[in-house]
């Protein structure tokens, strides 16, 4: 065994020798190979160039600060310093790729989903805010990306159509093609994806009127969740002189609270505001206040019929919510109202003085209504002398609103020009030049009001 051994030895150096060769070789040709691909010039396809550039825009937003060590190195000069673009540099790159190859730049948001730099860049090229981007840029990327988020609208994966739904809005909704790809959403088996669907058939509106019978139909048919979002997207899409669905009226009588309330909100939007005072006023007295928040801001909104004593009246019960947020909500539907909510005016003088909290935005609500008169002046010329700053000029600001019709808050607004706040005697020359812009122009500058 010794003598075989002994034998061995010379061989086993042999290939240690070999080995160690082979070993040097192949790390000289790997070394070679990577500064060939490093140095070798190449052109990398769109679609590899918009990875690249979304993955650097995904690190801009995981930025780790360099550790103490790293630190030391940079300061002896043994390590170049982490150099990083901001995300609007990596964003510029991206939207200054050609038209045909954004349809890559779609394809990697499908996957990693919807980035708000990259979608902020988007939405300036296709609505031609970007300097230098025209018509004929924004057609050709429309042309590019259609087809892409109509894909990504039939994908299998659901996060895939989640992501499209997030970036369809950029598009042309007007497209039949679009359309048809979006109103198939509606009955996705995925819930995310349904509730996106809605969020933007309430957007288009009109334009979205064909998915009316489809939604009618997940109305009727669909699960608890399903049935709410058609109910309540219904009221968007219909137009103003139609029908209501015999299924969105029978929805009133539903047991499930939400859904009657759904309902109800799409009927108001309708001008059928009537049929569904009952269910809006009892949703108004509910013990949840996310509902009762909810309804108050849809009754504020300015989407639908115009506005009639019905929503006035629900309003003047929301201005007596516990919720201050709900109060707060009730005071700018009625603003937004203008003189329509006139019958409002005693509640909100009323609120005035119960609810400190509130009296700027009452102050701007009153002077938005602009009617009575003879209870709206009054209430304003004494908010010039309240001890808050603010509200003082809000008030000021309020009748500046108001223009001429606030001619008998002059005197007032002149003693206002002697107020110890600068802000507040800025706001009362506003105002006082406002309401007398119809009288004969002064000839020279220094006839306006002076702001000390």
């Amino acid at each position: 065994m010794i003598r075989i051994s002994k034998g061995l030895g010379p061989l086993k150096s042999r290939w240690m020798k070999l080995g160690g060769k082979c070993l040097i070789a192949t790390a000289l040709v790997t070394l070679v190979i990577v500064v060939a691909a490093h140095f070798w010039p190449h052109a990398d396809t769109p679609e590899a160039e918009a990875r690249r550039l979304m993955q650097e825009l995904r690190r801009t937003s995981r930025y780790r600060r360099p550790s103490r060590f790293e630190q030391w190195l940079v300061r002896l000069r043994l390590k170049e310093p982490r150099k990083r673009r901001s995300a609007d540099e990596v964003c510029r790159d991206l939207m200054a790729m050609p038209p045909e190859a954004m349809a890559h730049v779609m394809r990697v948001l499908l996957e990693y989903g919807e980035n708000e730099p990259i979608s902020s860049g988007l939405r300036d090229v296709l609505t031609e805010r970007r300097k230098g981007a025209g018509a004929a840029r924004v057609a050709a990327v429309h042309k590019a990306i259609t087809p892409v988020l109509i894909e990504g609208l039939r994908d299998s994966d659901s996060r895939v159509r989640a992501n499209a739904l997030g970036l369809v809005q950029f598009l042309d909704l007007k497209s039949d093609e679009v359309l048809a790809a979006l109103i198939e959403t509606i009955t996705d088996e995925d819930a995310e994806v349904r509730s996106k669907t809605v969020q933007i058939l309430c957007m288009l509106g009109l334009i979205a009127q064909d998915a009316a019978p489809v939604l009618v139909e997940v109305l009727e048919n669909g699960e608890i969740e399903s049935r709410r979002d058609a109910a309540f997207a219904l009221g968007h899409v219909l137009p103003l002189d139609a029908e209501p669905p015999p299924a969105l009226l029978e929805a009133l009588q539903s047991e499930d609270k939400p859904l009657r309330v759904k309902a109800a909100l799409s009927l108001k939007r309708l001008g059928r505001i009537d049929e569904g005072l009952p269910v809006l006023t009892e949703a108004l007295r509910n013990t949840d206040r996310m509902m009762r928040l909810h309804v108050a801001i849809e009754l504020g909104s300015s989407g639908g019929a115009p506005p009639g004593p019905g929503v006035v009246s629900l309003l003047t019960l929301a201005l007596k919510d516990e919720y201050r947020v709900v109060r707060g909500a009730a005071i700018l539907g009625l603003d937004n109202m203008g003189a329509a909510a006139k019958d409002a005016v005693p509640q909100l003088i009323e609120l005035l003085e119960q609810r400190q909290e509130h009296r700027c935005a009452v102050l701007d609500a009153l002077a938005q209504i602009g009617s009575p008169l003879e209870r709206v002046i009054p209430v304003l010329v004494a908010s010039l002398g309240d001890e808050d700053e603010w509200v003082r000029r809000s008030g000021a600001q309020a009748l500046a609103s108001m223009g001429p019709a606030a001619k008998d808050a002059i005197p007032a607004l002149k003693e206002a020009l002697k107020d110890k706040r600068q802000s507040v005697r800025k706001a009362a020359a506003e105002a006082l030049k406002r309401i007398q812009q119809e009288k004969k122009q002064p000839t020279s500058a220094g006839s306006s009001p002076r702001v000390p």
